[in-house]
């Protein structure tokens, strides 16, 4: 009778286990893949805000050279200097969007902030060139 029991109790305990590792492990599944989403759609949400930022370095680029050809203003110097300028910060982005791209989860964490950063830095430089660039088309415009 008591090996009966303990027969019944070990067939227990190992159903039981078995249950909760099961339990476990698609636990562990479904974190993974929401992890895995949260990375993608992250990984989306930069791009695009690269993106966006490199199209705008592309529009100035764009008008500055333009400029330069209607007017053959290549004797002004600081369209030269931004244009110059403006191509080292789309040379930014653009690393940054194929660092993006060939990003894995074991580096995920240094290439987000390493892409954030890019972004903000390209911004913010955009942004202090756009007036200089103003100024520029205007004294040429003169």
């Amino acid at each position: 009778m008591k090996k009966l029991i303990l027969s019944a109790s070990v067939v227990a305990f190992s159903f039981l286990l078995t249950n909760c590792t099961q339990t476990s492990e698609s636990k562990v599944e479904n974190e993974q893949e929401k992890l895995e989403q949260d990375i993608q759609s992250e990984k989306k949400e930069i791009a695009k805000d690269l993106q966006n930022v490199r199209d705008d370095i592309n529009n100035k680029l764009d008008k500055i050279s333009k400029k330069m050809d209607e007017e053959k203003s290549y004797a002004n110097a600081d369209l030269v200097t931004l244009k110059e300028t403006l191509i080292i910060e789309r040379n930014k982005v653009q690393s940054a969007l194929a660092d993006l791209d060939n990003a894995a989860e074991t580096n995920w964490g240094k290439i987000q902030l390493a892409a954030k950063n890019t972004a903000a830095d390209a911004k913010i430089e955009c942004a202090k060139l756009g007036d200089r660039l103003d100024a520029a088309m205007k004294v040429d415009n003169k």
